[in-house]
């Protein structure tokens, strides 16, 4: 490979995608640096526009590294491919990942085509995660560092999007990528990781969501149907979460059972509650990166980031939708969000959980 190969780093303004432009300049790559403006809109309880600062970190980050620096306007199509989205189906009581999505329409759709079209053969990002080569086939593996590892979030990515992506974080720990900040004596070495909603700032997904939908408080059941509390608005809330609900005694903890958007109640039940567990469940909009899991093969399943890895097998069943079979019943399985499938450390790919059958 000719180390002038052209990359551009998909600057956040963060300590990450700042050293992942450090290494790869290091590694004598023709480096260039874009931030993604997605969302410039006021919110209540933001005094400022965050994008607006990022970017400035992101291009002092760039002017350190005498680097060309660029902003990249997404904001129209994260509006209508993201944001809407997820909104629709929060709305409708799921519960989605945004960082999924954002990944899928946004940084490896619309950030790699405009790298890609102004002369580009790579793009890279500040992500903990690894790309292994298995001849002319790629596959997404976890990064080193397991309290990092990002790749949960990764797993729509096809073979041609891994082919022209770098990962120059994949085989560090998040305090080896302080020390390089601190070393190449970046502006933003000391900085937080970002909280909040994705490219939209430190506003958290509660005030968010106030902004957009009417959300109303109801009342909490048990399974008997007694009232045992009172919920701020179904939506906030994911199946498997622990809540008391300031009920106390005999009913603490509890945890979501089940959420129903038409009556407004939530459902909740006692850690040991047979409903709280799923067996089975079944995932749709399935992404496979090399080729279809093997029906006879165990897999480790993620259904949910940070959780730990749990033993399945997979089925593939009628209109491209797949069953997941779980060794042991499982608590904390939402619908809406992601289940990923890896092969020990690989990514085999994912989807979305569409149902669960306790």
């Amino acid at each position: 490979m000719n180390n002038r190969t052209k990359v551009v780093v998909a600057m956040s303004g963060g300590v990450d995608s700042s050293v992942a432009a450090v290494l790869l300049v290091n590694q004598g790559y023709d480096v260039s640096g874009a931030f993604m403006k997605n969302w410039s809109i006021d919110m209540e309880g933001v005094d400022y526009k965050p994008w607006e600062n990022e970017a400035n970190d992101a291009k002092l980050v760039c002017e350190t590294l005498n680097i060309p620096f660029e902003i990249y306007d997404f904001e129209k199509e994260y509006r209508q491919k993201v944001v809407d989205e997820f909104i629709d189906q929060y709305a409708l009581g799921v519960t989605p990942n945004p960082d999924v999505l954002c990944n899928k329409e946004i940084k490896f759709n619309l950030f790699l085509n405009r790298a890609m079209s102004s002369g580009a053969e790579y793009i890279a990002t500040g992500h903990y995660a690894r790309l292994m080569r298995h001849g002319d086939k790629f596959a997404l593996a976890a990064g080193i560092d397991a309290n990092k590892d990002q790749s949960y979030f990764l797993y729509t990515l096809d073979q041609f999007q891994m082919s022209h992506t770098l990962f120059p974080l994949g085989d560090l720990t998040k305090s080896e990528v302080r020390i390089i900040a601190e070393r190449a004596n970046l502006s933003n070495c000391n900085k937080k990781d970002s909280q909040g909603v994705c490219f939209i700032g430190p506003v958290s997904m509660r005030k968010f969501l106030q902004q957009f939908l009417d959300i109303k408080p109801g009342d909490v059941v048990t399974t008997n149907g007694d009232i045992v509390g009172k919920h701020d608005g179904v939506i906030y809330y994911t199946e498997g979460q622990r809540h008391g609900f300031g009920s106390g005694g005999a009913h603490a903890p509890l945890y979501i059972a089940e959420k129903n958007v038409v009556t407004n109640q939530l459902t909740v039940a006692n850690s040991g509650d047979s409903i709280l567990l799923t067996d089975r469940i079944v995932i749709s909009e399935c992404t496979w990166s090399n080729q279809n899991p093997k029906s006879r093969k165990k897999y480790g399943v993620r259904v949910r980031y940070r959780q730990p890895l749990v033993n399945a097998k997979l089925a593939e069943l009628e209109s491209k939708n797949w069953g997941v079979q779980f060794e042991i019943p499982i608590l904390g399985v939402s619908i809406g969000q992601s289940v990923v499938v890896y092969d020990g450390k690989e990514v085999v790919g994912g989807g979305i959980i569409t149902s669960r059958i306790a």
